[in-house]
């Protein structure tokens, strides 16, 4: 790190690599304001030797003033006082992007440590790109302002069960540049029981109805169905382009839920639309391991009903009157050759679905493939 144009983006994987910089910081604070770019990894405890940089839920605290800061990523400008207090500071203002996230959504509940509070927040005038675990977030008393964040475009939230506090802050802020939503949903590490309420969901409805007609891309993932929530999504986002569902669900506790051709990654319910959607443009199910390639090979009717009565019975894409593209998993077993195809139901499906919906095609994984149309249309 001699020279000082190594600064605007300096490579700190270690917690020894971050002690040298802050003390070459600390005897040069000139070189402080050429750093441009911070990304440090995460970790889930603070190893204890020489070189140990404090660290809280995997974030690296750090106390460096970088007034030309424009991307973060893993650091919390904060101090910790003498008696195991967090103060934070505030961050520098010329931040377009920044990441917090932390090792722990899976596995808590609440979080039993707030660190963000609403001055932090306020202090990001320029910030366009946040991403954010809900367990971090402060209590509604501490929330930001509602002028907050005005360039504020893109927002990455993982969320766990039980935590709602992000979505009351954001649902109190104007946030006028708003225009794409990423949300991971996350279960503790024990099983839930299906009676239990989630605040997280019960949040989300007010989210959308205040923010939701800004939205021009949503993607939803994580290890939970998002789909089980029965909010109408389409209906509170009608000016959204893209919609992709990418969770991930994990098996049940029984043993008949450990079935690959069970963990649909979507229901009904979310894609349900009571009136003319004219923007959506690409439905994406994306989920990489809902089922298993190997699995489907040799019982491929199995979860193909699934599918089938998903696409064609459950979900109504008629109302989808500007949809161009509906991508399917990668692993959905579409049939190899023309012998293959004759005993495989996926052919007759997409036919169904380009005689309900001619101008949208449909593939797996973003790849066409055109012989399971012409193979049931030609004959």
């Amino acid at each position: 790190m001699a020279e000082p144009l190594l600064y605007a983006s300096p490579h700190l994987y270690s917690d020894r690599s971050i002690k040298l910089f802050g003390q070459t910081l600390s005897k040069r604070p000139e070189l402080a304001q050429r750093v441009r770019v911070l990304l440090m990894p995460s970790t889930s405890v603070t190893r204890r030797y020489e070189h140990a940089v404090p660290t809280l839920r995997g974030l690296r605290i750090i106390p460096w003033a970088l007034p030309n800061l424009r991307a973060s990523n893993g650091a919390l400008f904060a101090s910790i006082s003498p008696g195991k207090e967090l103060r934070l500071l505030r961050p520098p203002s010329s931040l377009v992007s920044l990441r917090l996230t932390c090792l722990t959504c899976s596995s808590v509940q609440n979080g039993d440590k707030q660190v963000l509070d609403g001055d932090f927040i306020h202090s990001l005038p320029r910030l366009e790109r946040l991403h954010l675990c809900g367990c971090i977030v402060g209590k509604p008393h501490v929330a930001p302002p509602a002028d907050a964040l005005p360039l504020l475009r893109t927002l990455h939230l993982e969320q766990g069960k039980g935590m709602n506090r992000a979505f009351q802050w954001l649902s109190r802020m104007q946030l006028p540049a708003f225009d794409s939503f990423v949300l991971s949903m996350y279960n503790p590490t024990t099983w839930e029981q299906p009676h239990e309420s989630d605040a997280a969901v019960d949040s989300l409805p007010r989210f959308l109805i205040k923010h939701g007609h800004k939205f021009t891309s949503i993607k939803i993932g994580g290890e939970r169905n998002p789909l089980e929530w029965k909010i109408p999504l389409l209906d509170l986002c009608p000016n959204v382009e893209m919609l992709e569902i990418s969770s991930t669900c994990r098996p049940g506790p029984t043993s008949e839920e450990h079935h690959p051709w069970r963990s649909m990654p979507l229901q009904p319910e979310m894609l349900r639309c009571t009136r003319p959607h004219r923007h959506l443009e690409l439905l994406a199910i994306t989920a990489s391991d809902v089922f298993d390639t190997s699995f489907q090979s040799k019982h491929p009717n199995r979860g193909s009903r699934e599918w089938e009565k998903l696409l064609l019975d459950e979900i109504n894409l008629t109302p989808f009157v500007a949809l161009e593209e509906l991508e399917l998993p990668y692993n959905v077993y579409w049939p190899e050759s023309d012998t293959s195809a004759k005993e495989n139901p996926w052919p007759g499906m997409i036919a169904i679905l380009k005689q309900r919906n001619p101008m949208m095609t449909i593939t797996r994984g973003g790849m066409v493939w055109a012989r399971a149309v012409t193979q049931q249309t030609e004959e």
